[in-house]
């Protein structure tokens, strides 16, 4: 803006809000924080609960779907939502159409690489193949590359409300594909479930050669949640918005070089 306007803007101008939206809308931009799997829009949603014969009960259309999203709250009732959509995954060409729409989205926002979070575990236990998730989100991203220019990488999560022994089981499931990951994660319900529990499993990981990111901080204090995140040696945390109380340890991600992601909008929509 500085570089357009000068230091400051003309009296007689109103405050350029058209323009500095076009500006926003123009520049290269990165996606660090975004989960596959929450990105569905309703339309795609109920288009492919209609083809596998699958219900969204007890929402009726898109609109009703698109209703609920408007009226999350809080976490939880973001969770419910989205595990709900998930069961309609089932096959190849789903998990294709669920990247290859939100990458379109992202290069309409001119958006240039992105990483992005899916949860293979939360298919797995509905007897969806982990080669049909990912080799269709491999084939999303190659005619994405293709078509709009856009780089996109992906990070594998384990879910943290469920039990470590299914995460262990999900990383060796995940080694063939290696290749095709940039690293893996640690996400859902903080409730009960603080990060220590998957020290092992991330040592593991670690030993494979994955990079390694983890959710944290979202709505719980830096203790022990947040301070266990940084114990887990991972690369970087995402939110993590709580560390911001305890000096001691924003000095230590600090000293580590560890990086946040962190996503005001949904702090402010789910608290």
């Amino acid at each position: 803006i500085n570089a357009e306007y000068g230091n400051s803007f003309p009296h007689e101008m109103e405050y350029p809000s058209t323009r500095l939206n076009r500006l926003i809308e123009t520049i290269p931009k990165v996606e660090l924080h975004c989960h596959l799997e929450g990105t569905a829009h309703p339309d795609l949603l109920f288009r492919i609960a209609h083809r596998n014969s699958c219900s969204l009960s007890p929402y009726a259309s898109p609109e009703d779907f698109q209703q609920a999203i408007s009226s999350l709250t809080n976490l939880q009732e973001f969770l419910s939502l989205y595990y709900l959509s998930m069961k309609v995954f089932l096959h190849e060409v789903d998990f294709f159409e669920l990247c290859f729409e939100q990458l379109h989205r992202l290069h309409l926002q001119n958006v240039k690489y992105c990483e992005l979070f899916f949860d293979p575990q939360a298919h797995l236990v509905r007897g969806v193949l982990l080669k049909d998730i990912i080799e269709g989100f491999i084939r999303a991203r190659r005619e994405a590359k293709e078509k709009f220019g856009i780089d996109c990488q992906l990070i594998a999560c384990f879910l943290r409300d469920q039990p470590v022994s299914f995460a262990k089981e999900t990383l060796e499931l995940l080694l063939p594909f290696k290749e095709h990951l940039c690293g893996v994660g640690l996400d859902s319900d903080e409730t009960n479930f603080p990060p220590s529990l998957f020290f092992e499993v991330f040592h593991k990981a670690r030993e494979y050669g994955f990079h390694t990111v983890a959710h944290g901080g979202h709505d719980l204090g830096p203790i022990p949640y947040v301070s266990e995140l940084l114990e887990l040696q991972v690369s970087r945390i995402d939110h993590g918005i709580f560390i911001v109380h305890d000096l001691s340890l924003m000095k230590l991600a600090k000293e580590r070089k560890i990086s946040f992601t962190v996503c005001p909008v949904s702090n402010v929509k789910i608290g």
